[in-house]
């Protein structure tokens, strides 16, 4: 018979203890008045609870059900309070041994601790990725700060955007894996540990426009909605040390996103939820973003970066001819934009002279024409109008236009308008790159982050102790 018991360590007097009692060591043998031996197993950090007749341990009883009371300079040295521990039972044996998911937080902190110190680069990887604007953001403030990263691996599932970005996104070089599939298949890949996770999670079923589009009550009915299951699955894969997540705001309040935060939590991970604006991070786009960290390095705080070399939408607006077919008579925006209002929709058109100070959220389907997106007003014609050309929408998000250059304008407002603010994504590398470098001055010593080092006893079956 094998029995498993997951349990947290007991605490006596504040230190760490072993209890274990009732009918499961009846049916494995140890009843009370079982002689036994411990044997401390250092390479493993686990314990061997033999039964022996010429032990020197005995099983105690309570109640007349039998009692295991462990507790020993040797325990308290192996083990922290509150340490998750897996136990397995068998005839006349019992194994103690930390637990596979505490093994996982300590193997993860210690790479990437091990990588920083020994100055290798960071592995990096991310979920739906798009042009890769948020990676390449993250990546050029690691670089800034001397942490330098390689991309392991990338997902997207639409074609022509991982055509686009194994052409124009440096990241990608011959060693990265471009992963051209949808999350829900990636169950069924091989994945390696990484350092850091990205994720743009998809907002088309939780942004008001998408709800609208899909008339659903609930975002997770649709299955962009469902996506919190492929990055938890993502992370327990890769067991990254840290995680970076985005979206709309919104996200805050969905079940999803709920159920993701509490499985993140209960792998051990410490969460930051922050909403960052675009225009506190160098940009002329209102656009505000939830940013998510994931972090088994402790808290990690954004902090804003409001400096910006633009002014006004004046600053980043390209020469375009008065005569200019990109002008466009808006006479019926104007009357759609009136009976949406009438309706309760919410929705506003957007008719913006060059001197505005910033201009609204600038979505996937710019291209299209919409209603309630940022148009420039034409100068001397008030009824006509034009979108932002794809190199002006680049810059209102201070993005490196070569990130998203493309033949065809509605691919480039596409991985524009799906991507983020680039500064936004800059101070969240810097963020992190802080986070990351008090890990460099900590000199190999991983006990301040809970971690008690393995013996180096190394070689030795077992130490008996008593």
């Amino acid at each position: 018979m094998l029995h498993t018991i997951n349990k947290r360590i007991n605490s006596k007097n504040g230190q760490p203890k072993l209890w274990l009692e009732g009918r499961r060591l009846t049916q494995v043998g140890f009843l009370p008045g079982t002689k036994y031996e411990i044997f401390f197993l250092p390479e493993d950090k686990s314990l061997r609870i033999q039964a022996d007749p010429q032990g020197k341990r005995v099983v105690s009883s309570h109640r007349d059900q039998p009692v295991l009371d462990i507790e020993s300079k040797q325990f308290a040295g192996m083990y922290d309070l509150n340490a998750e521990l897996q136990i397995q039972l068998t005839q006349g044996q019992i194994t103690v041994k930390l637990h596979p998911q505490t093994l996982q937080q300590q193997m993860r902190i210690r790479q990437i601790t091990e990588r920083l110190q020994a100055g290798l680069p960071l592995r990096t990887a991310a979920m739906y990725f798009g042009a890769g604007l948020l990676d390449h953001a993250l990546h050029s403030a690691l670089q800034s700060a001397q942490l330098p990263a390689e991309l392991t691996f990338m997902v997207e599932r639409e074609t022509r955007y991982v055509d686009h970005a194994c052409t124009h996104n440096p990241l990608i070089t011959q060693a990265t894996h471009t992963i051209e599939a949808d999350t829900f298949d990636l169950f069924h890949l091989d994945l390696p540990q990484v350092d850091i996770l990205t994720a743009g999670i998809p907002c088309t079923a939780i942004s008001k426009a998408g709800r609208a589009k899909h008339q659903t009550a609930l975002p997770e009915q649709h299955p962009a909605g469902t996506c919190f299951q492929d990055v938890v699955l993502v992370v327990r894969k890769t067991n990254p040390a840290l995680v970076v997540l985005e979206n709309v705001p919104g996200y805050l309040n969905t079940a999803g996103y709920a159920t993701l935060k509490q499985s993140l939590q209960r792998l051990g991970y410490t969460i930051t939820e922050q909403v960052l604006n675009g225009l506190e991070h160098g940009a002329l786009e209102d656009r505000s973003r939830l940013v998510v960290i994931a972090s088994s390095l402790g808290m990690v705080q954004v902090m804003p970066e409001s400096a910006r070399g633009e002014t006004a939408l004046a600053d980043v607006l390209t020469e375009v001819p008065m005569d200019s077919t990109r002008w466009k008579d808006h006479t019926q925006l104007s009357k759609k934009a009136i009976s949406d209002r009438a309706a309760g929709k919410g929705f506003r058109m957007q008719l913006l002279q060059p001197q505005a100070s910033h201009c609204g959220t600038i979505g996937r389907g710019y291209a299209k024409q919409r209603s309630t997106e940022p148009r420039i007003v034409h100068p001397h014609d008030p009824q006509k109008s034009r979108l932002l050309t794809p190199m002006e929408h680049a810059r209102v998000k201070g993005v490196p236009y070569a990130l998203v250059e493309a033949e065809s304008e509605t691919l480039q407002h596409q991985l524009l308008g799906q991507g983020v603010v680039y500064g936004m994504f800059v101070a969240v590398g810097r963020a992190l790159a802080r986070k990351m470098q008090s890990l460099q001055t900590a000199g190999g010593d991983l006990n301040f982050l809970g971690i008690k080092e393995k013996s180096s006893n190394k070689g030795k079956q077992g130490i008996l102790f008593s």
